[in-house]
């Protein structure tokens, strides 16, 4: 419960990161990196659960979310670096893509929580 509570705050992080990005054309990271799921601190957590735990329709939910945040933030991440400002923030805003997937990325992380 601990680490999905570090969890859910770490992911949101990441949207001031991209805004970072997104202002400035720059980030220490790559877009090809950040797509990676398993890259990060939460996807190798997760990843490294039992299998017990993996067979549950929650850590399933968590997992597939996961891979689209991490898809979704690189592909904010790509058109930022290419000054594309206006469509990352786009993606940003309440109603896209990366916002869609981030809040419920973090539903169904605090309903697992709950569930646990």
């Amino acid at each position: 419960v601990e680490k999905i509570t570090k969890f859910i705050a770490v992911h949101a992080k990441w949207k001031h990161q991209l805004k970072t990005a997104i202002d400035t054309a720059q980030s220490d990271q790559k877009a090809e990196e950040v797509a990676l799921e398993n890259e990060c601190e939460f996807g190798q957590w997760l990843l490294s659960l039992p299998k017990q735990d993996q067979a549950t329709p929650q850590w399933q939910k968590v997992r597939t979310l996961h891979a689209e945040f991490h898809k979704t933030a690189a592909n904010v991440l790509k058109l930022a670096l290419n000054g594309r400002k206006d469509e990352a923030n786009a993606d940003m805003a309440f109603g896209g893509d990366f916002a869609k997937v981030s809040a419920n990325l973090t539903v169904a992380m605090s309903e697992w929580k709950k569930s646990l």
